[in-house]
This record gives C-alpha cells, sequence and structure tokens, in this order.
C-alpha cells in the first residue's frame, strides 16, 4: 500500500492553505506556489475535497478555496477516502479460483484487519496535528 500523489498533494495543500490562517477564499495558484505544488493537478484534488466537503470552492470576483469546518474536525481518513476513494480491501484483486471468495480468505481477513487499523489511525489525526 502507497499513498498516491494525489494524496500527498492534497495534505500538502490543505496544509498550506491551513498554514495562511486566511479569513476568506484563498486562490488556488497562491495555495499551489505556497509548496510548490502543480496548480492544475491541485485544481482537480481540491474539487474533490469541495466535493467532499472538506473545502467550499468560491466562483467569481471572490474566488478560491476555504475550509469547510474547522480543521480539527478534518481527518486524514476523510482527506485519504475524498482522494482515493473508501480504504477497503478489494473483493476483485483477493478472490481467486484456489483462494475461493475474497471474504473467506484467510489473507483477506488479515489484510482487512490492517486496513481497518489504518484507517482507525488516520481517522484519530486531525489536519490540525500536522500544522
Amino acid at each position: 500500500m502507497r499513498l498516491s500523489k494525489g494524496t500527498i498533494y492534497a495534505v500538502n495543500g490543505l496544509m498550506a492553505l491551513a498554514g495562511m490562517k486566511a479569513t476568506g477564499p484563498v486562490q488556488l495558484k497562491e495555495i499551489a506556489n505556497t509548496r510548490g505544488l502543480p496548480a492544475n493537478y491541485l485544481a482537480k484534488i481540491f474539487g474533490q475535497l469541495a466535493r467532499a466537503k472538506i473545502l467550499r470552492s468560491y466562483r467569481g470576483a471572490r474566488r478560491g478555496f476555504m475550509f469547510a469546518r474547522p480543521i480539527q474536525q478534518i481527518s486524514l481518513l476523510e482527506i485519504y477516502e475524498a482522494v482515493e476513494g473508501p480504504m477497503e480491501a478489494s473483493d476483485s484483486v483477493l478472490d481467486s479460483k484456489k483462494g475461493g471468495k475474497a471474504g473467506e480468505s484467510k489473507f483477506f481477513k488479515r489484510w482487512d484487519k490492517a486496513l481497518k487499523a489504518i484507517a482507525k489511525e488516520l481517522a484519530g489525526v486531525s489536519l490540525k496535528d500536522l500544522v
């Protein structure tokens, strides 16, 4: 298991935004420049974070992004799942003709247990803990 660039950029972009302590929307270009992130890719990621209600997106003269709620209420698990999707073992990857159904295999059960432990750890870390 490894983190995608999307998740890494999401966390870095959110940390940059949190560090600005802005009272209104901040333009994406400013956020990207703070951490040297590619603005076009960050725009896609911030769109995902806005759909997940982690960020609010503003258009028009006040365009930009700001947090939808206090950063102490935003967990690393929420950020991960907003970018990557739910943290769960994939049945199609673990299912095989010899191993039976994924939910029945010993490997699947252990993998699922490990993912739940990781999810619990990520859920216990807020964005505020990182800034």
